[in-house]
């Protein structure tokens, strides 16, 4: 139950290669030490009760200095990420991967949709949307999260990078944008965060912000009826063990009826299970995104990407 469990086990376990050069293995070693001799230093009720307390007392662990505009928090989590990727090979180093895999497949689904202004919904780092200009260059792109830590840890790797990325402070159940103003809107891991009525709220603001035409996809965990007896137990047991309030109720929704109610015409849902774009290869990629596999992909298997939407007319 405890946040830092896979830091500890990571170190105990000696799996060290999921620590790149570019971390402070230094760091992460105390941390590591800290949690062994303190098992309840840091809690899951610490972090529930007192958020900030929680957070000033990791980076005390870090040896960080805690200011309230610092990007700390963004650093932790974009480092964090590595940690879960638990030091598999196909998963290392692999930041972004879902937003590359859904540009990638976008061109080839559909080569006349070329949107020109994207939103990222609950961006944290912006691992998952820097991706998209590599694929559409021209394109204005807008991110939102809640914590603005992460806004300014993102804001920064992007410039990093050479992108411009309009990041905004906001909540995606009320969002500030006009209607009718973007061409997609899409989100990585975000819906089984928030609940089934916040949701439904979410997905109604995304279609009052899509202009006519426009895509709405995001990539989430697949539904109950869209995997086998074994993955349903797999993703419960997870749900449970990795305090996941929300991921039970999320995927028992009938994705179909549910995008329905919020606007968008049933005969324009779609969903794809999209392979992961570096790890496929050029044809097999292809051929999935022009409907010409006859091969089941599963989501987080080899890493393939569910993903749910809608079509505005």
């Amino acid at each position: 139950r405890n946040p830092l469990k896979r830091l500890n086990s990571l170190y105990v376990r000696g799996w060290l290669k999921s620590i790149s050069e570019h971390h402070d293995l230094d760091r992460f070693k105390l941390v590591a030490r800290r949690w062994l001799d303190h098992p309840h230093r840091f809690t899951f009720e610490q972090f529930r009760s007192d958020a900030p307390g929680f957070f000033r007392g990791v980076w005390d662990a870090w040896g960080w200095k805690y200011t309230d505009d610092d990007v700390a928090q963004g650093a932790l989590y974009h480092h964090g990420t590595t940690v879960f990727s638990g030091g598999l090979p196909h998963r290392m180093d692999a930041k972004g991967d879902v937003a590359r895999s859904i540009a990638h497949f976008l061109p080839l689904a559909y080569p006349d949709f070329k949107p020109k202004k994207i939103l990222d919904l609950g961006c944290t780092a912006g691992a998952n949307t820097l991706p998209y200009l590599d694929v559409f260059p021209d394109a204005e792109m807008h991110a939102i999260d809640v914590g603005a830590p992460v806004l300014r840890y993102a804001h920064a790797r992007a410039e990093a990078e050479g992108k411009t990325v309009h990041f905004h402070q906001m909540n995606a159940e009320t969002p500030t944008f006009e209607d009718n103003t973007f061409d997609l809107i899409t989100s990585s891991f975000f819906f089984h965060e928030v609940s089934v009525a916040s949701t439904k709220r979410i997905v109604s603001e995304c279609y009052r912000m899509l202009k006519p035409g426009g895509l709405m996809l995001h990539m989430e965990l697949p539904p109950n009826s869209e995997v086998d007896d074994y993955y349903e137990f797999y993703l419960d047991w997870d749900a449970y063990y990795n305090n996941e309030p929300h991921y039970q109720a999320f995927r028992d929704m009938d994705f179909p009826k549910a995008i329905a109610s919020c606007g968008f015409p049933a005969q324009n849902y779609v969903q794809f299970r999209i392979p992961n774009w570096r790890s496929t290869s050029a044809a097999d990629f292809e051929a999935n995104a022009k409907g010409k596999s006859t091969d089941r992909r599963d989501h987080g298997n080899g890493a393939v990407w569910f993903t749910f939407g809608g079509w505005k007319d």
